[in-house]
């Protein structure tokens, strides 16, 4: 996509027109492609419709010297479906390239595309808004390449580095109390202290039907969670949990028995030992 001003937008800007909208093409890692505009109209642009969600906001960028991160935070309200919170949740949005136009809307045919950037994460603080913390591509260019060598794992439990099979260490089950969205029960539950620290809980039916949450804590049959779903738990809802991994060497040897693919430094130069485990 060339940069270049396109029809009249260097005059346009010459003379201190003030239409001027950004539209913003979002390519979230699962391939699906979402368009919106921060115009309070829709906009058409090369022929794609850019669409304003009536609660989409965009701050300006923040740019530095020396390759510096280029810092920008968008807004979005979760009044229609163009962006849902269980999305942001689920991470979806995380890493997600982003294209950006500035465009005069009374002749989108006047348009020039902004420098390339990515999401670097979304939260959701409440329900009813989502937050995409945008930096420019330029900005990779200060990150590290490579790996780096520490005395945890570096593997994801379960990936093809790790190669524990999750469906060993995963379970069904029904919640039996709720305190709270991020703290509930389930009595049937016999495993260990802490035993699904760190995992992943799935909900598989109720309002949060699909909805995957990382699990902080776990003990005596009670789930805390690191983040509340998008709807309220209830009693009777079920789920799928997998048991978590906190890095450390004891833990691949002891409850996964897979320590020949341990993919930290675990023991100590000085003497040999194991950290994290005997």
């Amino acid at each position: 996509m060339s940069r270049a001003l396109n029809g009249t937008l260097s005059s346009d800007l010459q003379s201190g027109v003030i239409t001027l909208s950004r539209c913003f093409e979002i390519t979230r890692k699962d391939g699906v492609v979402v368009r919106l505009t921060d115009h309070h109209k829709d906009i058409i642009l090369q022929g794609e419709t850019y669409l304003s969600d009536g609660g989409f906001s965009s701050s300006a960028m923040e740019s530095g010297e020396n390759l510096a991160v280029d810092n920008s935070e968008m807004q979005v309200l979760f009044r229609s479906t163009l962006v849902e919170r269980q999305d942001i949740i689920k991470g979806v949005y995380d890493g997600a390239s982003l294209n950006i136009w500035l465009v005069n809307y009374l002749n989108p045919a006047n348009y020039t595309a902004l420098p390339g950037a990515f999401i670097n994460r979304c939260r959701s603080p409440d329900s009813d808004s989502g937050i995409f913390e945008v930096s420019s591509k330029s900005s990779k260019l200060n990150q590290n390449v490579g790996r780096t060598v520490i005395p945890m794992c570096d593997a994801d439990l379960g990936d093809s580095r790790c190669g524990v099979n999750l469906a060993s260490f995963t379970v069904s089950g029904t919640i039996t109390s709720v305190s709270s969205s991020s703290v509930f029960t389930d009595s049937g539950r016999v495993e260990a202290e802490d035993y699904f620290n760190y995992g992943i809980l799935a909900f598989t039916s109720g309002s949060n039907n699909g909805v995957v949450c990382q699990i902080k804590d776990f003990g005596t049959g009670q789930f805390t969670l690191l983040d509340p779903p998008p709807n309220p738990v209830s009693v009777a809802d079920t789920y799928e949990a997998s048991a978590g991994c906190d890095q450390l060497s004891d833990t691949c040897k002891t409850k996964f028995d897979n320590f020949v693919n341990f993919r930290g430094l675990p023991f100590n130069i000085d003497n040999l030992s194991l950290i994290g485990g005997a």
